[in-house]
């Protein structure tokens, strides 16, 4: 089983500019508070629904509030540590998505030239290193 932390260490190891933050017993108002110093503009809360699935709540912020902007559900299919063995942080990150390009454009995910890839295929979504997958691999339920 994985646990919730393990999958948010992974995803922020994928995702450019993003940083783990375990939420423990602190509060939402301390996790956006340290998100502001870290100049973030959102912040996102992972919570296990089953063994393989996640609710992702996206958490928009400012120096004066926040607000709840967008949901999703995360099902799991693979973790990066089952896929490849490496904790390397991805810096640049190239998008190759279809339907999902405005979901990822509202959270500011520019696409930059790389050699890591975030890719779309049959509504499930990987990362890539020189075309060897690094995982993790998952699907993505969005809430409207």
């Amino acid at each position: 089983m994985i646990l919730t932390r393990q999958l948010a260490r992974e995803l922020s190891l994928s995702f450019p500019g993003s940083f783990f933050a375990s939420r423990n017993k602190k509060s939402l108002i301390s996790l956006i508070e340290l998100a502001r110093k870290k100049g973030l503009e959102f912040i996102v809360v992972i919570s296990a629904i089953t063994k393989k699935e996640f609710s992702l709540n996206f958490i928009k912020i400012n120096m004066v509030d926040f607000k709840y902007f967008k949901k999703a559900n995360l099902i799991l299919i693979k973790t990066r540590k089952e896929l490849f063995k490496s904790k390397q942080k991805i810096d640049f990150l190239e998008l190759k998505l279809s339907k999902s390009k405005k979901f990822f454009s509202e959270l500011n995910l520019e696409s930059t030239e790389s050699d890591f890839l975030l890719v779309e295929e049959s509504s499930s979504f990987s990362f890539y290193f020189n075309e060897m997958e690094i995982g993790p691999r998952f699907k993505l339920v969005l809430s409207k």
